[in-house]
């Protein structure tokens, strides 16, 4: 085997045990508060999120309903009155919505890149 053929296997292989770069903690955290309500947002909230962040959204519920995660499939009960937090590994680039089902409101549009 050549040289060449070693550096290349043995980075290949150095890759594949320690990852590609973007694994979870590799990037700063995004914290996102959010406050869900009956009418909805005004505007939708894009939000900016390093490929690899661990990504905590806080909600304050006013309404009860299910907070969801488009893309990554989370789904998260929400009680008036309430708070609850969802968190998750940014692993996938894309665009995705945070909605709420009751009133199919989009609350926030996450930019992961």
């Amino acid at each position: 085997m050549s040289v060449t053929r070693r550096v290349v296997l043995a980075a290949l292989l150095a890759a594949a045990v320690t990852g590609s770069g973007c694994a979870a903690g590799s990037a700063p955290p995004t914290d996102i508060d959010l406050v869900v309500t009956s009418e909805g947002p005004d505007a939708t909230r894009t939000v900016e999120v390093p490929l690899g962040s661990r990504v905590t959204i806080a909600v304050d519920a006013r309404i009860d309903d299910i907070l969801h995660v488009h893309g990554y499939e989370i789904e998260t009960p929400l009680q008036a009155g309430g708070s609850e937090t969802v968190s998750f590994d940014a692993t996938m680039s894309g665009a995705y919505e945070v909605e709420t089902h009751s009133n199919s409101a989009i609350w926030l549009k996450l930019v992961v890149r």
